[in-house]
């Protein structure tokens, strides 16, 4: 199984930060960095997403773990479907999470994926989990899945 985020990790970064866990969290930065305009044209990644679809067509089960928020579900499945990313569920960020370090809130969306078994029982260290964020990175790693930063 494959946990991939999509912000720096499928996507280029275009200079705006992806990461709200830096400065002070408020309302209107988030809607700044995360305006819809700027997130369905933001560029891709092709050499993860080749990989990734690599995974998907030698039978990985792919889950999107992202701090994005669930406003803006309709572009990232558009976005997602655009640039032809296979993928078989995804967790978003809530409305009322607007506080929360992404960090934490994939680590929380994950959780949930695998309490209501969206995304099938693996032992973590079969897991395999992409993140351009060295936080993510070695949160995963400190709970026994396999990391690829990017």
């Amino acid at each position: 199984m494959i946990v991939v985020d999509i912000d720096g990790t499928l996507t280029l970064s275009d200079g705006t930060p992806a990461c709200l866990g830096v400065g002070e969290i408020t309302k209107e930065r988030i809607l700044e960095i995360m305006d819809p305009v700027r997130v369905a044209n933001i560029k891709p990644r092709l050499e993860i997403i080749e990989k990734v679809k690599n995974l998907y067509y030698h039978g990985e089960f792919i889950a999107i773990v992202t701090g994005r928020w669930d406003y803006l579900a309709d572009i990232t499945y558009a976005w997602l479907n655009n640039h032809n990313i296979p993928f078989h569920g995804i967790a978003m960020r809530k409305a009322d999470q607007w506080n929360i370090k992404s960090v934490a809130i994939k680590l929380m969306s994950f959780q949930d994926l695998l309490e209501n078994k969206t995304i099938p029982q693996k032992p973590l260290n079969e897991i395999l989990w992409i993140d351009d964020d060295q936080e993510m990175i070695d949160e995963v790693t400190k709970l026994g899945l396999r990391t690829m930063k990017v």
